[in-house]
């Protein structure tokens, strides 16, 4: 047990899994972005989608509900270009990550 807390410590495996984490974290926003442009498809192309968002929102927040329908609306409008940019963001920051895990492996 000593002499694997010794090699562990030597190989700085706490600061290697950090650099793990942040790109595991780095690579969620695109999901995030691909996500809200397939929520906005789904918004686009049901009106029954639309209608029970729109009454979840309203009863969530009864006093923001203007600004949060606008703000869901005009993210509807701009789906494919989150889309683009998740894709392309996924791309690179799942690059990165790879790249982290074939390195400290």
């Amino acid at each position: 047990m000593g002499n694997l807390w010794r090699k562990g410590s030597r190989d700085q495996i706490f600061f290697l899994a950090s650099g793990i984490t942040f790109n595991v974290l780095v690579t969620i926003v695109p999901l995030l972005l691909i996500s809200i442009s397939l929520l906005g498809v789904l918004v686009e192309s049901s009106s029954a989608a639309r209608s029970q968002i729109l009454d979840l929102i309203q009863r969530v927040m009864p006093l923001a509900s203007e600004q949060a329908k606008n703000l869901l609306f005009s993210m509807v409008e701009d789906r494919g270009l989150f889309g683009i940019v998740g894709l392309v963001g996924l791309v690179w920051a799942s690059t990165r990550l790879f790249g982290s895990l074939r390195t400290v492996l």
